[in-house]
């Protein structure tokens, strides 16, 4: 037997080890029986290659392969602890090492690598770990898992400048329930509180348990009051509802105390000891609430919590429309737009995208948006009835509104309806609520196969791409806010000019709104397709737009 022959008989023999041996520029020049049986490669078809084959593509992307041997020459025995790719495909986490192989004269040679399949191993620590890290009865993190999501939290909010809320909650009076349910009792309300708790906060935020009664919350990239109010809201909603456990029903509740990452400490010790401190005084002043550390956010969530409640009770009657006309270059009335608009004495003075939000936040814009829509189409028929029949009717809608699981389709059908052409009915959508995710695309796609015909509103050129709308909407609505110093200024009026005649090269109509001046009309009544604005007309009632309706087409208004 020649020396070729022991060293492959040799390195045969360990069938439970890979072992193989690559060239200086790290490819696969000898390959034993092992190696065959945990990668899948025969050495005929293995030997020649590189071993970057063997590799993740994310560790390719990182450049693995060359590092592993770049460590074995500075050490002199490199690590091989990764997951490799077998010739299936499939995956399994490699233990091994990497060795320079020099000649006697110290010449490099190349590199031997040994290693064994240790998935199962890796397997196992990573399961002991995890219960490590999780409380045994709810299976939420435990308290050493929060305080690690608490300091990279803490750490991402340095680099990005994000706040996040922290949330400290008790169960209301847990111990005479538990005294009176027993301990099994006990745990399993426990565990249905966890449960509730996880289910109404989103897939970002961290839900942890620290012992006893004692939950917690990591809130992230939250700034402003209003995430950390509208969770801490649903948890308390949640919460209210009747438990069963062992045929008995209980009520109980929750005291929610919020400290807020970097605005009240950027100690995580300190902010957790002051939600400890907001959930004192949560507890103190009734329990079943949540108090913010913060005298003036706390007085925010308790506006935004009575802004809630008020809007409950105002009645449909209180939501009315108010239309406004969309005109070309000549005067021609294209279309109307219906604004909503409330007349309830506690929110006539609040922005409507603020009502809207409250709405949709309560579980009523859905109701008030079918019914606008219902109000609208009626009205814009009969105007089309009166001698306005290709009429247009634009309406306003938000991401949580039309977003909603078949909203889009419900909208279209109440159209149809009431008599209204589906195909002069257009559905304004603002351009900063699009992001470019996945679940926008869900959103216009639903849109589109409704029949709705999309226009991106507010328009900026600043959040999404013009080339993308041109897939997707049919127009778009600049609003003349995003140009100051327009008409006066002429770089304002350069990059206006540019952007109509983009918008028009990708197929898009432009509306220009917010026309306020003569001389802004002057300047974009022969660059855009129509305009709209308190130049044309204000808002106003449906009679007072009839009326405006009927002087126009009698030549009465210019």
């Amino acid at each position: 037997m020649n020396s070729r022959e022991l060293l492959q008989a040799i390195i045969d023999s360990p069938t439970s080890h890979a072992i193989m041996f690559m060239g200086p520029d790290g490819v696969i020049q000898l390959w034993n029986s092992g190696a065959e049986r945990i990668f899948g490669y025969g050495d005929e078809e293995i030997v020649g290659q590189p071993a970057d084959v063997l590799f993740v593509p994310q560790d390719l992307e990182d450049g693995a392969p060359q590092t592993e041997l770049d460590d074995a020459l500075r050490t002199g025995c490199g690590g091989d602890f990764r997951w490799h790719v077998r010739k299936d495909g499939s995956t399994f986490w490699a233990d091994g090492m990497i060795y320079p192989v020099r000649s006697r004269k110290g010449a490099l040679m190349g590199f031997v690598k040994i290693l064994r399949d240790a998935t199962e191993q890796k397997r196992a620590e990573e399961q002991i770990s995890k219960l490590a890290l999780a409380d045994v009865l709810t299976g939420l993190p435990n308290r050493a898992e929060f305080m690690t999501r608490l300091e990279e939290a803490a750490a991402l909010s340095e680099r990005n400048g994000h706040s996040f809320f922290v949330m400290l909650m008790d169960l209301d009076h847990f111990k005479s329930i538990n005294d009176r349910l027993g301990h099994l009792g006990g745990d399993d309300l426990l565990k249905q509180a966890a449960a509730r708790m996880r289910s109404v906060v989103r897939e970002t935020d961290v839900v942890a348990r620290l012992g006893g009664d004692e939950f917690a919350m990591l809130v992230s990239d939250a700034d402003g009051g209003q995430v950390g109010s509208a969770i801490a809201e649903k948890v308390l909603a949640a919460m209210a509802e009747p438990f069963r456990t062992d045929g008995h029903e209980v009520r109980t509740g929750v005291s929610i105390g919020i400290s807020v990452f970097p605005s009240d400490s950027t100690d995580i010790e300190q902010l957790l000891r002051n939600a400890d401190a907001a959930l004192y005084k949560a507890k103190s002043e009734g329990r079943h609430g949540y108090q913010y550390f913060t005298e003036i956010m706390d007085f925010r969530a308790h506006q935004r919590s009575r802004e809630i409640q008020m809007l409950a009770r105002v009645s449909p009657r209180h939501f009315h429309l108010m239309y406004q006309p969309v005109v070309d270059g000549a005067g021609n009335v294209l279309a109307i737009e219906a604004l909503l608009r409330c007349s309830h004495p506690f929110f006539a003075s609040y922005p409507v995208e603020r009502l809207v939000g409250l709405a949709a936040e309560t579980g009523r814009l859905r109701d008030i948006g079918i019914r606008s829509v219902t109000k609208a189409c009626t009205q814009a028929a009969k105007w089309q009835r009166e001698g306005w029949p290709q009429l247009h009717l634009v309406m306003n809608f938000c991401r949580v509104e039309i977003g909603a699981a078949g909203l889009a389709e419900r909208i279209a059908k109440t159209v149809v309806k009431t008599g209204f052409p589906l195909e002069c009915f257009e559905a304004d959508f603002p351009e900063d609520q699009l992001h470019g995710g996945r679940r926008d695309e869900v959103t216009l796609q639903e849109i589109r196969e409704a029949g709705l015909a999309l226009t991106i509103d507010d328009f900026s050129g600043t959040q999404v791409g013009l080339t993308r709308l041109a897939s997707t909407a049919a127009r778009i609505k600049i609003d003349l806010k995003h140009f100051p110093g327009f008409p006066s200024d002429p770089g304002a009026c350069a990059v206006l000019s540019a952007t109509i005649q983009l918008a028009h090269a990708l197929g898009l109509l432009v509306v220009v709104e917010r026309v306020q001046t003569p001389a802004e009309a002057d300047f974009i009544r022969d660059r855009c397709d129509a305009m709209q604005g308190f130049h044309v007309a204000e808002p106003m009632t449906g009679s007072d737009m009839g009326h405006w309706l009927a002087a126009h087409r009698t030549g009465l208004v210019a």
